[in-house]
């Protein structure tokens, strides 16, 4: 009898053991995959963040184009410039500030509008090898400094002659930047296009903010290093900057839409996330948050991925109901473990599969709807470029592996594109891609893929689809788009010229020089004088 219940004993507190090393496994299996998902999270919300901040720089730049592009702005630049330079550079004489005054004065009402519509709080003309500043239109008294040491997309603008783009500070101010050349007919050479200068646009990441929260669901702070900032600024504005926005240990808070910001950057645990740009979680005032943090940078760093982050990006959103839940579960593992070992254990293990296989197919709807946010244009719908080398490459193992297979490319550029959205503006030009797409949708099969290739560049690909039916499709739809009338544009006004390929399973090109043998017969379609077809196919067979 002794025997018996020793053995019963030890049998219990084997299975006891076993089941307490079972809930431990499995409460830390269930850890390991919620910081995975908090990471797919964390992955996503700086590719929209970065995504934001692209758009946002691109809608600076062409702000700063339309401005440029104002005749009465560029004759006034000129004739401010040569003041400058006549008396003496610098800030000029008072030549140099009739003119500072008279551009100020034609560019206050766009300047308005901009501001209303577009969220625009800077609009900087500058000049010359030293990024001298002419007019600050958003701080019209501040004027006459050198910024070639500070504001890089000025001076690359200015070296290059063509626009530049990003976050950068400066002296006054930091913000989301577009800087375009500005160009002038000399008097004294009409046949020479002058470069004046250059014009800057810039706004904050308020509106970015709002944006990627209210697509997200989650909280975003945009941080700055003290060091880089102190760097930059005038003394002045760096205090004042200071003075509004206090310090949270090497950062100070450039950007939130939320007061609570500053209290949960305070937190040591989120201390220690900041410190390392991590993903985790933190129990703060009875409530648990997912905290990630991703490093900031700026138009340099862009160039240069090797020099410091400028700052921080920190996100954070609350997962009380998720972490309950983990917990939770641990607590019904022990009771069910004390109340039957082995009929529970079933149970658990069972009820365990089954969470885990939920929790997986959560996760992978989640990691499949992020992965289709980030590979798809927002504008058309369409497949972006980022998607195309690896469609490209699968596709074209596809038809290598396979005999008697191809696949035919084509590359589509709507013709004199720039000059639709010069004359009846960005609306209508983004109404052209829509439509554009919607019709390339109209001529191709499900199993073929439509990627936004460029500005106004299109690649389609025609999968177990010879030449031939490809050339076809192209007349198609090369036709279907002279028909077209979008907005105020009538039929007619739009033309494309297309470029064809085909790799077939005999082939020996690489998907490069697939690429390359498209965008070779679009250059060629050009030179024919646009709104035709050429095709490259003699460098794919072996």
């Amino acid at each position: 009898m002794t025997i018996r219940i020793v053995l019963f004993v030890a049998v219990s507190c084997l299975i006891a053991f076993s089941e307490g090393i079972f809930v431990w496994i499995n409460y830390h299996s269930e850890q390991k995959q919620f910081q995975i998902f908090l990471e797919q999270r964390a992955d996503y919300l700086d590719s929209l963040f970065k995504t934001a901040l692209d758009d946002t720089a691109l809608r600076m730049q062409q702000t700063a184009a339309y401005i440029a592009s104002i005749p009465e702005v560029q004759k006034t630049f000129y004739e401010g410039r040569k003041a400058v330079e006549a008396e003496g550079g610098g800030k000029g004489g008072l030549q140099a500030q009739i003119a500072r005054c008279r551009l100020l004065s034609i560019v206050s009402r766009p300047w308005e509008e901009l501001e209303r519509l577009y969220d625009t709080r800077q609009l900087h003309f500058q000049f010359g090898l030293a990024a001298t500043s002419f007019l600050r239109v958003h701080a019209p008294e501040e004027f006459g400094d050198d910024l070639a040491d500070v504001r890089f997309t000025i001076q690359d603008a200015l070296r290059l002659k063509k626009p530049t783009m990003g976050f950068e500070c400066g002296r006054t101010i930091c913000g989301i930047r577009g800087v375009v050349p500005i160009t002038y007919n000399d008097p004294d050479n009409p046949q020479r296009l002058t470069q004046i200068g250059v014009l800057e646009a810039g706004t904050s990441y308020q509106s970015l903010l709002q944006m990627v929260e209210k697509s997200s669901d989650t909280h975003f702070a945009v941080l700055l290093t003290l060091s880089h900032t102190r760097e930059t600024m005038w003394p002045y504005h760096f205090a004042n900057y200071l003075a509004k926005n206090s310090a949270v240990g090497n950062y100070f808070i450039e950007s939130s839409l939320h007061n609570e910001t500053r209290y949960l950057l305070d937190h040591p645990c989120t201390q220690a996330i900041l410190h390392e740009f991590g993903v985790s979680w933190c129990h703060i005032d009875q409530r648990d948050i997912a905290v990630s943090v991703f490093p900031l940078r700026d138009y340099q760093n862009q160039n240069d991925p090797h020099r410091a982050p400028v700052g921080a990006i920190a996100t954070w959103y609350d997962v009380t109901n998720e972490i309950a839940q983990l917990h939770q579960n641990v607590h019904n593992n022990i009771i069910y473990s004390v109340v039957a070992f082995i009929l529970i254990e079933i149970m658990l293990f069972i009820a365990f599969r089954i969470a885990t296989r939920k929790l997986k197919q959560t996760l992978s709807l989640q990691t499949t709807a992020l992965r289709e946010l980030s590979i798809r244009d927002q504008l058309t719908s369409l497949y972006n470029r980022s998607y195309l080398t690896e469609c490209l490459a699968k596709e074209a193992i596809r038809v290598q592996r396979r005999h008697l297979t191809n696949l035919s490319l084509i590359v589509i550029d709507l013709d004199h594109f720039k000059s639709i959205n010069d004359r009846f503006g960005y609306a209508v030009g983004d109404q052209v891609l829509i439509e554009t797409a919607r019709l390339t949708r109209s001529c191709v099969r499900n199993s073929d893929y439509i990627f936004r290739y460029g500005d106004e560049e299109f690649l389609v690909i025609l999968t177990d689809t010879p030449l031939n039916i490809a050339i076809k499709l192209c007349e198609d739809l090369r036709q279907l788009l002279v028909m077209s009338a979008i907005s105020t544009l009538s039929a007619g006004s739009i033309t494309a010229s297309f470029g064809v390929t085909e790799l077939t399973s005999a082939s020996t090109s690489s998907v490069d020089q697939l690429l390359k043998d498209a965008e070779q017969a679009l250059y060629q379609a050009k030179i024919k004088g646009h709104n035709c077809i050429d095709v490259v196919s003699n460098s794919l067979i072996k």
